[in-house]
């Protein structure tokens, strides 16, 4: 169920496939990563064109993550060598036939904008932390950072990565939560973590501002 929009803008904020950058998620993993690429960017372009009779438009952007990433170390240079990379040009090509959808594929961030906002989108990974939870002074610097190489305002930055659904200084900075919930990693590390649930931001296009935050919390069935 959703307000009565006029579009709809979906964010695919990375670590849309699980990867293979630790060395635990390979025993678990029930597809090898350029399988695991294939098969979600199909359930993203059949998400997404689910969608379409419910909205006028949908703008689709995606960046990728840090667990799908095809070297061992953190990508700095060309990080699209990803297996999200893959998955979302595979879900673009599936969705090209459609007028109504525009897809746009970033490489370590894009910006997008929503009702005359503009967005700063990326995974969130490169900001340290050396204890549960999300470091918020990492990311607070990181996004005084980010607005200072960029001439325009900007108005929200949104981000993923940490697995923690927040919203703080008054819906500027929104990190999105995960839809994995936890695992015997997380608890053997932080002894637990959040369970899964995904921002819906709803914005005014006649006052050009985020006028609501609400979870979208995923059941079983």
């Amino acid at each position: 169920n959703s307000p009565d929009l006029t579009g709809l803008d979906i964010c695919f904020l990375g670590d849309q496939c699980s990867g293979a950058n630790h060395d635990e998620i390979t025993i678990t993993n029930e597809f090898p990563l350029a399988e695991q690429a294939v098969k979600m960017g199909l359930l993203m372009g059949q998400i997404v064109e689910e969608l379409l009779p419910h909205y006028g438009n949908i703008n689709v952007i995606g960046v990728e993550g840090n667990h799908p990433r095809l070297t061992k170390a953190p990508a700095a240079k060309m990080p699209h060598n990803n297996g999200d990379w893959i998955a979302y040009t595979f879900a673009k090509e599936y969705l090209k036939k459609y007028e109504t959808v525009d897809f746009k594929i970033g490489k370590g961030s894009i910006i997008h904008e929503i009702a005359g906002q503009i967005c700063f989108c990326w995974h969130g990974d490169g900001i340290r932390s050396s204890m549960p939870g999300v470091p918020w002074g990492g990311v607070v610097r990181r996004v005084n950072n980010i607005q200072a190489s960029h001439r325009m305002p900007i108005d929200h930055f949104l981000f993923g990565h940490f697995h923690q659904a927040n919203v703080v200084q008054a819906g500027r900075v929104i990190g999105n939560g995960s839809l994995k919930g936890t695992d015997e990693w997380v608890q053997k590390n932080f002894s637990g973590g959040d369970p899964p649930a995904q921002w819906l931001l709803t914005f005014d296009e006649k006052r050009e501002r985020l006028t609501d935050t609400r979870l979208i919390t995923p059941t079983a069935g």
